[in-house]
């Protein structure tokens, strides 16, 4: 059957119809992440304890001499979520926060503290 369409250089719609949407998905999506952080849609705040949350995860998964691949099969995930998370753009789940300083043997500790305060 897909010889046919070989032959004379047609795709079937429904496959060139997928691309096409797959396509605008992946660069609505890319373009949608970017601008949360630019049009504020996450505060500057949010962006700050992120940030502070995967320089901590980094830190202490440098302090054991761990590569982000031998913490993700510890932790039974893909090294690219390891990476994400230390980016500090992703926003992990506490389960997944969990999990990885469980891999290396810490825990999370989160404290609510009075606004204004830096605590973390």
């Amino acid at each position: 059957m897909w010889r046919n369409f070989a032959k004379c250089n047609v795709l079937p719609l429904f496959l060139l119809t997928k691309v096409i949407i797959y396509d605008n998905i992946r660069a609505v999506g890319g373009v949608f992440m970017k601008r949360r952080y630019e049009d504020g849609i996450v505060p500057h705040t949010n962006q700050q304890i992120r940030a502070d949350i995967a320089r901590q995860m980094r830190e202490a998964r440098h302090s054991m001499h761990l590569t982000q691949q031998v913490l993700a099969d510890r932790v039974g995930t893909k090294k690219s979520n390891i990476s994400r998370m230390e980016s500090g753009t992703y926003n992990p789940t506490l389960d997944f926060m969990v999990k990885v300083a469980e891999g290396m043997g810490k825990q999370i500790s989160i404290r609510i503290d009075e606004q204004g305060t830096d605590t973390i």
